[in-house]
């Protein structure tokens, strides 16, 4: 092998090293990849699981609706046009 031959012989391999060494960069990267989502699909699970009902997630789509909103049209006497003194209970109260 005269040395010029020899310096192509090693172009090639050392072009096919980088192209391996491309290929298992690039599989590193999925992997870390992977394992970020998985890890987070972990604390997700685990929040939901034994986390705090505020921690919880709420879907902002279907949003639980307030059991007090809008409680004074129904719980409030003067929203009836009554007032609180106005209302008698009969047999409740003997005069």
């Amino acid at each position: 092998m005269n040395s010029e031959e020899i310096i192509k012989y090693q172009y090639d391999e050392n072009k096919a090293l980088k192209a391996a060494n491309d290929l298992l960069k690039k599989h590193c990267e999925q992997y870390a990849q992977a394992y970020e989502q998985m890890h987070d699909q972990l604390k997700e699970l685990i929040r939901n699981r034994f986390g705090k009902k505020s921690e919880r997630y709420i879907d902002p789509e279907h949003p639980q609706l307030n059991l007090l909103d809008g409680r004074d049209k129904f719980f409030s006497a003067e929203a009836e046009g009554n007032k609180i003194e106005d209302i008698q209970v009969p047999g409740l109260y003997p005069e």
